[in-house]
């Protein structure tokens, strides 16, 4: 949401063999540093080390969700939707 800082991306670069979960100060609480961690280390990466990249996305995706599922608060109004007004 535009100036709730409340963002989250998840960057995977797979040769350096490296993730990283990171969020806006909005969504801090709800998932914080510990909470990210874990979502890599217990739910991607084993799923990586198998050669599921798309499943360790795909779960790590749904994790993320669950973790902030509360914590969002939309408006019910896509951004097309917004934008095309």
């Amino acid at each position: 949401q535009k100036g709730k800082n409340n963002g989250v991306v998840l960057f995977i670069f797979i040769n350096d063999r490296k993730m990283v979960i990171r969020t806006g100060r909005g969504l801090e609480a709800a998932l914080p540093n510990a909470v990210c961690k874990n979502i890599i280390t217990q739910i991607i990466a084993p799923q990586f080390k198998q050669g599921n990249y798309s499943g360790g996305v795909q779960d790590g995706v749904n994790a993320i969700l669950a973790a902030t599922k509360d914590a969002y608060k939309g408006n019910g109004t896509t951004t097309a939707e917004v934008q095309t007004k």
